[in-house]
């Protein structure tokens, strides 16, 4: 079985008796169920096909491990081999010294369909239709449900099973229930192109243009039309990423704490009411550590006359302890001197 969510590569143990162990480089192993089992070892696999042959490191554990296969082909095993998958043509290529190994898995199609514990698989089958249809969502078997899924006529089609056990479950000449799609509704892309239109048009409105001349505000509205999405409406939900996670090196480990500023009674409760929108939208939750800094608002530049408020934290104490962030930056002389010999060649 190939898992592209495995970290090592293993075998179990029935498979490989006549292999030498290297039993000084045992590791732990950790299923979905989270349950452990130690391996015995490592062993130096050879695999082949077609008459090319790879070899690879396996992790050697007991035929009990909870997996539905003999071994699972993990990362460092598709990684060393720089490991290509093309659901196209269903094939995995390894690339060799030997040159490119590509192996189909469409032997599988049709046939048992294994699926681990509390897992949800995506399955090629080829289906025989004369028109787009949709596999129709079901419960096959007790605890095993497949997804709604559109598929092709004449060709194959990757539908979602889901095995809600807490242990592998195997199907056996599985057979979906198909209906045509010309009986469904399809929602036009209309409807969301006029909901973006709209959406755009309140955008440019709140734009502030006086004083540009005409090619700067046509350059703006043009910006503001591409990447429309990316501006915040008022009573929209603000949007994350999850790009890193941002980690802050301090030059002292120990806690900084500073007691919360005294507060006028008549700002109390606009901070309180921000903090509460901030967890309610998850943009902040609750804490129960260590460090503290004092929070405080402040007034908001407004073109009207309704006051509003920023809600701010005192990071002063805590930035002190901050390590800087070292970067080779060129130096300014170099920069001016490359600057100095610079020319400007005009063209029509």
């Amino acid at each position: 079985m190939i898992d592209t969510g495995a970290d090592i590569s293993i075998c179990k143990q029935h498979l490989v008796s006549t292999y030498e162990i290297d039993h000084g480089d045992p590791c732990n192993i950790s299923s979905i169920t989270n349950t452990e089992i130690k391996s015995y070892g490592k062993i130096n696999l050879k695999l082949q096909y077609e008459g090319m042959n790879i070899n690879h490191p396996f992790y050697l554990t007991s035929n009990k491990l909870s997996i539905v296969t003999d071994g699972i082909i993990g990362r460092d095993l598709l990684r060393k081999f720089m490991a290509k998958i093309d659901f196209e043509t269903f094939t995995i290529t390894l690339t060799t010294t030997q040159g490119d190994i590509t192996i189909p898995m469409r032997d599988y199609f049709m046939k048992n369909i294994n699926i681990p514990p509390r897992c949800e698989i995506i399955q090629a089958i080829s289906l025989d239709i004369e028109e787009d249809s949709v596999i129709l969502n079901e419960e096959i078997m007790q605890g095993v449900i497949v997804a709604n899924t559109i598929v092709p006529s004449h060709g194959i089609a990757h539908i979602k099973i889901l095995n809600t056990h807490n242990h592998p479950v195997t199907i056996n000449n599985f057979s979906p229930k198909i209906h045509p799609l010309n009986k469904y509704k399809i929602l036009k892309i209309q409807k969301i192109i006029n909901k973006s239109s709209s959406r755009k048009t309140e955008i440019l409105k709140k734009l502030n243009l006086h004083g540009l001349d005409n090619t700067a505000k046509q350059s703006i509205v043009e910006i503001c039309k591409k990447y429309q999405d990316i501006f915040h409406l008022e009573n929209e939900p603000l949007s994350t990423n999850n790009f890193y996670t941002q980690s802050i090196k301090l030059n002292d480990e120990s806690p900084v704490y500073i007691k919360n500023y005294r507060l006028p009674n008549s700002q109390i409760q606009e901070i309180n009411n921000q903090v509460e929108k901030l967890e309610k939208e998850n943009i902040i939750e609750p804490s129960i550590s260590s460090y503290n800094s004092p929070l405080l608002i402040v007034p908001k530049k407004n073109s009207n006359d309704q006051k509003k408020w920023r809600l701010v934290v005192d990071f002063r104490q805590l930035n002190k302890r901050i390590m800087n962030d070292k970067f080779p930056l060129t130096r300014l002389e170099d920069v001016l001197d490359m600057l100095g010999r610079a020319s400007r060649t005009a063209s029509k």
